[in-house]
Order: C-alpha cells, then structure tokens, then sequence
C-alpha cells in the first residue's frame, strides 16, 4: 500500500468518525442536494425487496462483449460446446480449431468462465492419446468425472442461490452492479492465508468458501455480473500496484469497481464504504494506479500500452461516491442516498 493511498485511506476513515460523532459538515464536490428532513434511512433490504418473481436460472454460457472484441464466434462456439460436455461428464467435445481448443482448456479461462472445472480438467494427454484431431477436441479430467459433474451441480446451485437471493430479474444493471457490490463487500473475507486452495481452482473456490484475494474476489464479482447480464471482467494491474478489480460496462460507459478494498471485514465495519464503486479511470489513478502496465486475463498477452483495444472509464457521474456510505437505495425512483460528512445526499442514477 502507497503512500498516497494511505493518505487517502486515512480521510476517509476521518470523514467515517465524523460522521458516527455527527461533526462533520463538509459537502462533496457534486450537484446532487443533502436530504434535508430528518428521516432516519434504513440500510436494510427486506428479503420482499431482493426476491424475484421472475428468478433466474443458472448461465452455463458466460459471455462478454469486451472480450468478444477479440475472439471471433467460434472461440465461443467451441467453449460453449466444451461447457455443456463438463456438465454430463463427457469426454469430448466440438472444437473450431487446436488453437481455440487449448483457449478453452487454458486455467485462465476456465478459471473466469467455467469455475468449477479449473484445475479439475485439462487438454494435455498424459496416456498417449492425440488432445485435438478431426475437429473433435479430448477433455482429461483430474479427478472422477462423476465427481466433476457433482461438483459442477453443487457449484451451480449455489451461484443461482445467491443471485436469486440477492438481485430481481427487473433490476438495472446499475442495480445489479450495486446488489452484488454489497453481497461480496457484506459477505466475503480477504485470505490472509493465500494460498490454500491448493489445486481446488482459485475463482471456484474463492466463491464456495467466500474467501479470496483481490484477483480471486475481482474475478467472482465479474463472474455474477455476466450470469445476469452484465459485461463485467477481472481488470489487472501489476506494476504501479500489483492489484486486481473488476471493469464494468453500464448503458454503454465503462467503470471500475473494486470488491477487495471495500470488504467490511478489513474496515471492521457494517457500513458498506462507497469509494470503490463505479469508478472512473481518474478515481483509480488518485489511488496511483498507472493504466499504462493494466492488462486482462482473458486476452493472454493483452497490455493496455500494447494494443489497440480499449477500456474506457471516462464517466465521472459517480465520483460524488468517494468516501462515502451508503444509506438506501430507491430502485423505483433510481435513487441512491449516500452519507458524507455527515449529510446524506441523493444520487440519481440511471436506469
């Protein structure tokens, strides 16, 4: 951790007591106006609020149009077809090309797209037999399929349980965005321990046992934002600050939200801290983050300062959230309430 980081870390802390002391009037630089009447805003969310009547079902398609920029339709073809094989324990499946077999049996990948499966398959032989031939690749599984395919099913069970328990099917992706942001910030802790998963696959078990670090907690938040529509993916950063965070795209915008930092655990708090939610490119590099050496796991090689695809976050709509508290939320009116110094504001967001 940085100095500056540090700095900034220690304002906010200072700005969180003055709050609780109620003796702090400081205003943030934004147009939204503080809420001015008195009412106590409840920070719960009744469970009548968070269940859907149109519940989702588990995707065993993840997808994201960032990366689709890169891989043609065929990448997605081929893993799609390698995705519904692990799900009944096959030992083949269609494949495009041997380039596109070894992407799709890659731990990266299977890692961010198809959890359950890191580490526990693989497309190199080790009995002789060709991994990829007549457009037919091989999958070589490190443990009994039958207990692969149990584990996907467990696997998959509990990721439509906590999304079912978290978010409604009508939901805006901002909403979306901002009900798993408080799922992992309320529920996940950082593995001081890392790593002790072993060869259990980080994402997977990151999830499963609701500890990780900051790639392993980026990559889960991406992966329940693509399960209900959201393009969402883990976003590297190694030399100014070896850190990972998750990169979002919302009604066409680019943001960068960060699940590490913000873990009430670490705070030692029940406030869930906004700094770190729909931020803009400028808002990570007043944390020294330096853009030029980012890069994304999906797309092997990939260097921001190297290629000529782009991850904007331009959109400082939500900067007014820095060192802030959340309040309540009003998703019939698009209202988010946040507290700063002692204020509560409100934010309108879009839908």
């Amino acid at each position: 951790m940085n100095k500056n980081r540090n700095i900034k870390k220690l304002l906010c802390l200072l700005i969180f007591a003055a709050t609780i002391l109620n003796g702090c009037k400081s205003v943030p630089d934004n147009d939204n106006t503080a809420v001015s009447d008195g009412t106590t805003i409840s920070e719960e969310v009744t469970d009548s609020e968070k269940t859907s009547d149109s519940p989702f079902t588990f995707n065993p398609h993840e997808y994201s149009a960032k990366i689709a920029e890169s891989y043609s339709e065929d990448y997605w073809t081929s893993f799609y077809n390698l995705c519904d094989a692990l799900r009944v324990g096959d030992d083949t499946f269609e494949c495009a090309s041997e380039e596109i077999y070894e992407w799709c049996l890659d731990d990266v990948t299977l890692c961010q797209l198809f959890p359950a499966a890191c580490m526990k398959v693989t497309g190199k032989s080790n009995d002789g037999t060709v991994p990829f031939e007549n457009g037919i690749g091989r999958i070589y599984y490190n443990m009994p399929k039958e207990d692969f395919v149990k584990r996907e099913a467990e696997f998959e069970e509990c990721v439509t349980k906590v999304i079912n328990d978290n978010i409604k099917s009508s939901y805006s992706d901002f909403e979306k965005c901002f009900y798993l942001y408080d799922y992992m910030e309320s529920n996940f802790t950082y593995n001081h321990d890392w790593p002790s998963m072993g060869d259990d696959g980080a994402d997977y078990y990151c999830f499963m046992n609701k500890t990780g670090i900051c790639c392993e907690l980026g990559g889960v938040y991406a992966y329940l934002l693509r399960q209900v529509g959201v393009d969402a993916i883990q976003f590297d950063c190694s030399e100014s600050l070896d850190h990972s965070w998750t990169y979002v795209v919302i009604n066409g915008k680019g943001y960068h939200i960060d699940p590490t930092w913000a873990l009430k655990s670490e705070l030692q708090s029940e406030d869930l801290y906004l700094d770190y939610f729909m931020m803009s490119q400028k808002d990570r590099e007043d944390d020294d983050f330096d853009f030029s050496d980012t890069q994304v796991g999906l797309l092997p090689g990939y260097f921001v300062n190297q290629s000529d695809k782009t991850f904007p976050a331009d959109d400082e709509t939500y900067s007014c959230l820095r060192c802030a508290f959340f309040k309540d939320i009003d998703t019939e009116k698009n209202i988010l309430r946040y507290e700063y110094g002692g204020e509560i504001y409100e934010l309108n967001y879009e839908d």
